[in-house]
């Protein structure tokens, strides 16, 4: 009869082993054969289901990541920190470019659902496009829905094009888009429900890929455009949250807002760049199904106007002039009375608001958050449906991405 080697002992006492060695010894345990590199993945694959590449990543953590890449659900690549992509390369004992290695471990994470690339600081790589050799590594994964792309240095990424699974892609980068790759993007991935894309991503011609975006809900982009343009994105069909960032013309919203009036389907609308006119919110708060508002406002009748909105749960607005607008927010607080979240970032008040808010409140006993400016939020008030805190710059960033 022959002896018994270890191979013969059955997995729980393997794992009994494995628990006693040292995290060195576990990854070189993983290399003796495939049943005890399984035993490895099952007994600690969980714990990199979500893992961020980084210049903190120690090296067992790296090589654990290339043992269970088959496990990673959710991957962060921090390109400003090359030094881990290295250690990589070095730990694994392979003489391929570093680079490459983060590729080809790429090409086996099958699970990978979220991937976020981020180069946010100005840097010299000797790796030459790695924004396309990293879509290229990942354009065959067939559970990749979500992809962040945010960078400062001008690198492509055109290979995002061959992505066919996706239903949530962002693109903050300096860089833009050429029209005809976001259109071919969108053609490929026909779930898309969330496209974000960055001031001067891609100009004009956005308005192109309304065609192929039928299941598209939240779109965030930010341009410089003609009204007529900004009203052709209206046709998005299930279109539920509207986002527009940085520059516009006065009034340029006009035929946009107007033509989301017939469906009624708006819930989200957030203008962070330009008041809104007087013609601008007479159409704006014809949108009644409209939940969450953020913008700036010229003037107080604009205000008034939004008691209109019946259904409005979230307000967030900026004055951009100096009138008292006490009334008219009051009239607000009185008519939309399902307001949970009032945020005030800029604007004048009379002393006396708060406690007007307090009794408005108490006759309809539905509770409210505000957050005003430092000194009206300091005002003491007694009723427990009101919970009043000074405005904080970070709570101008309406909750548009937890919504998502």
């Amino acid at each position: 009869m022959s002896a018994l080697g270890i191979l013969d002992l059955n997995d729980d006492c393997l794992y009994y082993l494995l628990s006693q060695l040292t995290d060195e010894e576990q990854l070189s345990f993983t290399q003796v054969c495939q049943r005890f590199r399984q035993l490895f993945v099952a007994r600690h694959g969980y714990k990199l289901r979500e893992f961020t590449l980084h210049t903190r990543s120690t090296r067992q953590e790296l090589i654990a990541l290339s043992i269970c890449c088959e496990q990673v659900q959710q991957l962060t690549i921090d390109l400003d920190n090359s030094n881990a992509l290295h250690t990589v390369a070095h730990s694994s004992n392979c003489c391929l470019n570093c680079f490459t290695v983060l590729c080809a471990t790429l090409q086996r994470m099958w699970q990978l659902q979220r991937l976020v690339v981020q180069q946010l600081h100005f840097m010299t790589t000797p790796v030459p496009q790695p924004f396309e050799k990293i879509l290229a590594a990942v354009r065959h994964l067939p559970h990749l829905q979500q992809l962040k792309l945010k960078a400062t240095n001008e690198w492509t990424c055109n290979n995002v094009q061959h992505l066919q699974h996706l239903e949530q892609l962002q693109l903050h980068i300096q860089h833009n888009i050429e029209a005809d790759i976001l259109i071919k993007c969108c053609k490929a991935s026909s779930r898309l429900r969330i496209l974000d894309l960055g001031y001067g991503c891609v100009q004009r011609q956005l308005v192109n890929i309304v065609p192929h975006c039928a299941q598209l809900e939240i779109l965030r982009f930010g341009m410089t455009a003609e009204a007529t343009d900004y009203a052709k994105l209206a046709k998005l069909p299930k279109l539920r949250q509207l986002s527009h960032c940085g520059i516009r013309r006065s009034g340029c919203f006009v035929p946009l807002l107007q033509a989301l009036v017939a469906p009624q389907q708006l819930q989200l609308l957030e203008i962070d760049g330009g008041s809104l006119n007087m013609e601008e919110t007479l159409q704006l708060v014809r949108l009644r199904s409209l939940q969450q508002l953020k913008c700036f406002f010229s003037n107080a009748g604009c205000v008034a106007m939004l008691a209109h909105l019946k259904h409005l749960q979230q307000l967030s607005f900026w004055m951009t002039c100096q009138e008292d607008i006490t009334q008219e927010l009051l009239a607000v607080v009185a008519g939309c009375r399902q307001l949970q979240v009032l945020r005030v970032a800029v604007a004048r008040l009379s002393k006396y608001f708060l406690a007007d808010v307090v009794q408005v409140r108490e006759q309809q006993q539905q509770p409210l958050q505000l957050e005003l400016p430092q000194a009206a939020a300091l005002e003491k008030h007694t009723s427990p449906l009101l919970t009043c805190l000074p405005f904080k710059a970070e709570s101008w960033k309406i909750s548009a991405i937890q919504s998502a």
